[in-house]
């Protein structure tokens, strides 16, 4: 797992000063499992950086719950799109016992123009990120959906439930258990 430190040091923005600067507006948060935060109220004004847990992006559509993003890692953007056609992610939920940093953003909208370089960087990130999520779910072979979420997230497949994963692929549970058992 990386550190909001190895992560800040990636960036091809960020510089020694920057990454202090950054390091110091962080404020260490920890979220006990299965808690959940709501992102269309107070956290919509707070970026995340998560160092260990499972995080689950969720967003309401039909009155059904489905799942936006999975991460064990990085940046978590609250308001961050699933989809163009979709709503936006409506709740965060921890699914293990999670640590890592906060910044309110609101708070700090005086930032120097290298920590809102680093913050652009992170954003543009997370909605590759997206893109990459949204070619997997639009992937019309249920095999060849879950071989790619393999490819790139082999991580989760043990670390959340099947009807997670199974929200994430957009897929019903008994499919892919399917699924599963042929590949």
């Amino acid at each position: 797992m990386k550190t909001l430190n190895q992560k800040l040091m990636e960036l091809k923005s960020s510089n020694p000063i920057a990454i202090q600067l950054f390091e110091d507006i962080c404020h260490p948060v920890f979220f006990k499992k299965n808690e959940i935060i709501n992102t269309l109220s107070y956290h919509i004004n707070k970026l995340y950086y998560i160092e260990t847990g499972v995080v689950q992006g969720i967003f309401i559509h039909d009155v059904e719950e489905m799942t936006a993003y999975l991460s064990t890692n990085g940046f978590i953007i609250p308001y961050f799109l699933f989809s163009r056609q979709s709503p936006p992610v409506q709740y965060i939920r921890f699914l293990e016992e999670t640590k890592g940093w906060s910044i309110n953003l609101v708070q700090h909208l005086d930032l120097n123009s290298h920590l809102l370089l680093m913050l652009l960087e992170i954003y543009e990130e997370s909605i590759n990120a997206g893109y990459e999520r949204e070619k997997i779910i639009r992937i019309k072979n249920a095999d060849d959906r879950y071989i790619s979420f393999l490819k790139n997230y082999k991580h989760l497949s043990n670390k959340v439930s099947i009807k997670i994963l199974a929200s994430f692929l957009n897929m019903h549970p008994k499919h892919l258990s399917v699924v599963r058992k042929r590949n």
